[in-house]
């Protein structure tokens, strides 16, 4: 058994994959949980015996180290596809139902058009980078799919495809999504197969939590330093703190920023700088099934709406539903998010009703069974203009020398496999410390 001890700051997927890691690798470990949960943003909730989640959404087929878990741990079995039927509706009232077919008939020739020329310019014969991995930058970092694609006022694909788009898989706007993320996420979308779990996405991380040194309710408030290298922690309510040799910070970026000492200006800089958005995310319960196939419901941003997005989770996984009754999850996106944090509960209910006359042209009030509001304290960034280039740079310098170590999954997108990636390096860096071996990242 190594004599190095480490702390893992945070019980979300990348630190409890660092703990596996370390376990695995006979190093001392101890993860320490600011909350009385694991999983981080993967939250699956239940009411009245139907379950759904509320965080993270799906599990993609290219997750390849959430796979080998997976497998590891025996859950492959519990593995359950997710279905993409989705109800488009415009301004105006045009709406279809799309499936799997590559043609979307809203958007008419000319919107098709426009759609498959930028599939097979920057998605079939663009430079294909690593799907969970922001390892190089390229010009299109550099622009807003705003700017790219002002659009004309009768373009369907860039006035209404593309900030859609942009509000589901980045949580934001057209301004603050690159053209190098737009592509990112197009390929992530497009190209990979999507599943949970019969219980829900957190049957992964509850699983893998059995196993490990967990400490819930445990919040870090300082790092501690002899000399430039890190000495251990200290734990809020604790009169002693704790020794460590390493500490791996596998918590959102605002709360990395504040533990991190003025002396690590560079790094506090980086981390403040990363957008920390906030969500409040309502939960409609109707007393009924909306539709026995539709699981996401989009609107149209030029609506000028809060909610443009909601996701049926009876439909999404209807094992999850034994009651067969529809429970809508409502989501918003940057700038949108940030206007109704200050709102109450009842007023982010009352947005919320008022939305769903457009996403859903028959609704009823009669229908809704119960609303609740679930609050994210952290979201995920946007990757606006600059993004990449930025973790690019901040990645390139990081080794760990000084015993901190980042693990987050912003680094590749706000995908999960990239924390666990990154847990990976994490350990490996760790690993080779304790055993005196030369290591280089490159």
């Amino acid at each position: 058994m190594s004599a190095t001890h480490c702390i893992v700051v945070g019980g979300g997927p990348g630190g409890l994959y660092a703990g596996h890691l370390l376990k695995r690798a006979g190093i001392s470990y101890e993860i320490l949980e600011t909350s009385d949960r694991v999983g981080g943003r993967v939250i699956t909730r239940e009411r009245n015996g139907d379950r759904f989640d509320i965080g993270a959404q799906v599990y993609h087929s290219s997750y390849t180290h959430c796979l080998a878990l997976m497998r590891e741990l025996g859950l492959e079995r519990r593995r359950v596809p997710v279905d993409t039927t989705t109800h488009y509706r415009m301004q105006g009232g045009r709406a279809w139902i799309q499936g799997g077919a590559p043609w979307m008939p809203g958007l008419g020739a000319r919107g098709n058009l426009e759609l498959w020329h930028y599939l097979v310019k920057h998605i079939l014969f663009g430079r294909r980078l690593p799907l969970h991995r922001i390892e190089e930058v390229l010009p299109g970092d550099e622009m807003s799919v705003a700017s790219h694609y002002p659009g004309d006022g009768e373009s369907l694909f860039s006035q209404f495809l593309m900030p859609l788009l942009c509000a589901a898989m980045n949580v934001s706007s057209t301004d603050s999504t690159s053209m190098q993320h737009l592509q990112h996420i197009f390929r992530i979308t497009a190209f990979t197969k999507m599943f949970s779990f019969d219980e829900g996405n957190i049957v992964l991380w509850n699983e893998l939590a059995k196993g490990l040194e967990i400490e819930r309710n445990s919040c870090v408030t300082e790092l501690l330093f002899e000399g430039d290298r890190v000495c251990g922690a200290r734990i809020d309510g604790e009169r002693t703190a704790r020794r460590a040799d390493h500490v791996i910070l596998a918590i959102p970026p605002d709360v990395t920023m504040r533990l991190l000492p003025a002396s690590m200006h560079r790094r506090r800089s980086f981390f403040e700088h990363v957008p920390s958005i906030a969500q409040a995310i309502p939960v409609v319960y109707f007393n009924r099934r909306l539709d026995d196939a539709i699981v996401n419901y989009m609107g149209d941003i030029r609506e000028g709406r809060n909610f443009v997005i909601g996701i049926d989770c009876a439909n999404k996984v209807s094992s999850l539903v034994p009651s067969g009754k529809s429970i809508l999850t409502l989501w918003d996106y940057h700038p949108k998010a940030c206007e109704i944090l200050g709102a109450s509960d009842q007023q982010i209910v009352d947005l919320a009703l008022r939305d769903l006359t457009f996403l859903l042209p028959e609704f009823d009030r009669s229908w809704v069974e119960d609303v609740e509001v679930v609050r994210h304290s952290y979201s995920h960034p946007p990757y606006g203009p600059g993004s990449y280039r930025r973790i690019v740079d901040f990645t390139a310098v990081e080794n760990g020398e000084d015993g901190v170590h980042f693990v987050s999954d912003m680094f590749g997108g706000s995908y999960m496999e990239c924390a666990l990636i990154m847990a990976e390096k994490a350990v490996d860096r760790i690993r080779a410390g304790a055993s005196g071996e030369i290591r280089n990242d490159d």
